[in-house]
């Protein structure tokens, strides 16, 4: 049986989300395409709001990231992917 506190511990480990230009060699399905945009150029900050944004969809990597720096702003998009089993 699953106490609590092994619950929170499960809960407190994320797994983390693969941000990647190219691809994945895993198999996987597509969730959808995703994107987001800052008024600066701090890549981390872009890269943190994808995961965020892939996070809420359950995927566990945003493959083929394409980044674009128009009117002062940076963008990002990528396709939100759940790797198979």
């Amino acid at each position: 049986m699953l106490t609590i506190a092994d619950a929170q511990q499960k809960k407190k480990k994320k797994k983390p989300i693969v941000i990647t230009t190219g691809d994945v060699r895993e198999s996987y399905d597509v969730i959808d395409i995703i994107s987001v945009n800052i008024p600066h150029d701090d890549l981390e900050i872009l890269k943190s709001k994808l995961r965020k944004k892939a996070r809420a969809l359950k995927a566990d990597a945003v493959v083929s990231v394409k980044y674009l720096f128009f009117r002062g702003k940076i963008y990002a998009y990528g396709t939100a992917v759940k790797l198979k089993d």
